[in-house]
């Protein structure tokens, strides 16, 4: 079996699986969670961050041997992170838009952007403060670069990723201490920010639709092109059509325009069309993988749960310190590889590589957990409570009617 079989990735979901089945992970159960929560995409979640993390111990395989991040040599484990990092962003633009789309384009502005801080700033900033422990445990007490460089380096990794950090301390592949996950938050705050401009066009019943129809065919239509800058690990045309996606899958389910579809032959569908995806593809950011993806995506959003796997327990779980577990993956990677025996164990065989990943997976999630109960959950109370503030005591509403609450 080689060191990239797809075996070592079914095998350890399954023993993170069983994981989350266990008390446990019984802080991750959320029992204030709203019935307005759309729970396939919560259940989903969770294999969307834990796909990022065996992408990442793959990447570690090499990295471990000669210190080059690149892309893993296995296609498999290549479409793993970048499919949880397109759906990812599909997942931001379904539920945002939805938002848009229930409020009628007038959405409570304050609170969504004093919820957004306060939802992604806290753990952002624990992930930020340990990777530099790390750099500073590694580089000793002496500045390695002027102190005003140290400063604006230190600068750019506090904004909450909106710009991704540079090397501190000349600690070279600073960005490998948290696996370099940081890049995707930058394309968040620039899709929460485009929402002023975009959400007037949600009060119209056909624009709301139009233009994330647009967005994909455009971005689709670019990356067939080859064109488009590429300012992070996938071109910003790909960025657009992804959350363009789902804004529109959005769209669809507001309007009821998805055909009435059993789960069970839902569910089939998207294991064939994932079939398809990881069996012909060398990339997910290319134009037929990103339709491909929209449509499962689209289903997975009006209630497949994937033979009742997304309504599971473990996967609700998962989902619910997703984040978490995203955020946090490259810290228990860095820090159980730094030893050098487990280095040469690791890249003695596959097999032993891959049970070193299993375990910084499983310490991961125990990670994640604490940090949802004890960072997250505080935080999203706190900025609601800050949001609730700020808000106006009371706002027009269209027609006299309430506005709705969406989902998340």
């Amino acid at each position: 079996m080689g060191a990239f079989s797809p075996f070592y990735y079914f095998a350890g979901m399954a023993l993170l699986f069983a994981l989350a089945a266990t008390p446990v992970l019984r802080l991750a159960d959320d029992p204030a969670a709203g019935a307005a929560r759309v729970s396939t995409l919560d259940g989903l979640r969770g294999f969307l961050a834990l796909a990022v993390v065996f992408h990442h111990a793959a990447i570690y395989r090499r990295f471990i041997a000669d210190g080059h991040w690149v892309a893993p040599p296995s296609s498999f484990y290549v479409l793993l992170g970048q499919v949880g990092v397109s759906m990812f962003f599909m997942v931001t633009g379904f539920l945002f838009w939805t938002k848009c789309i229930r409020a009628r384009g007038l959405p409570p502005w304050r609170s969504l952007y004093i919820g957004r801080v306060f939802r992604i700033g806290p753990l952002y900033g624990v992930a930020v403060a340990a990777m530099l422990a790390i750099v500073f445990a590694r580089t000793g007490p002496a500045l390695r670069e002027p102190g005003p460089a140290l400063m604006r380096h230190i600068l750019d990794w506090s904004l909450l990723g909106y710009r991704f950090g540079p090397d501190v301390n000349r600690y070279r592949q600073t960005y490998t201490i948290l696996a370099g996950v940081t890049w995707t938050l930058h394309f968040e705050w620039l899709f929460y920010a485009s929402l002023i401009l975009t959400a007037r066009l949600a009060r119209s019943p056909r624009m709301d639709l139009v233009l994330p129809l647009l967005g994909l065919v455009i971005g689709v239509t670019l990356t067939f092109a080859g064109l488009g800058g590429v300012h992070s690990p996938a071109p910003d045309p790909v960025i657009l059509a992804l959350f363009s996606a789902g804004m529109l899958a959005a769209s669809l389910q507001q309007a009821e325009l998805i055909p009435p579809l059993g789960d069970g032959a839902a569910s089939v569908l998207v294991v064939g069309l994932l079939a398809v995806l990881f069996t012909t593809a060398s990339t997910a950011y290319a134009g037929t993988p990103i339709v491909l993806m929209a449509v499962i995506f689209t289903l997975v959003s009006n209630g497949c749960s994937l033979f009742g796997l997304f309504h599971s327990r473990p996967a609700q779980r998962l989902g619910a310190i997703s984040y978490g577990v995203y955020l946090l993956q490259g810290l228990p990677l860095t820090l159980l590889f730094a030893s050098p025996w487990v280095r040469v164990q690791a890249l003695a065989s596959g097999f032993a590589h891959w049970q070193v990943s299993w375990l910084a997976a499983a310490l991961l999630v125990l990670m994640a957990t604490l940090a949802h109960a004890a960072i997250e959950r505080p935080g999203i109370a706190l900025g609601r409570r800050l949001a609730t503030w700020a808000e106006p005591a009371s706002r027009p509403r269209s027609q006299g009617q309430a506005m709705p609450q969406p989902p998340g």
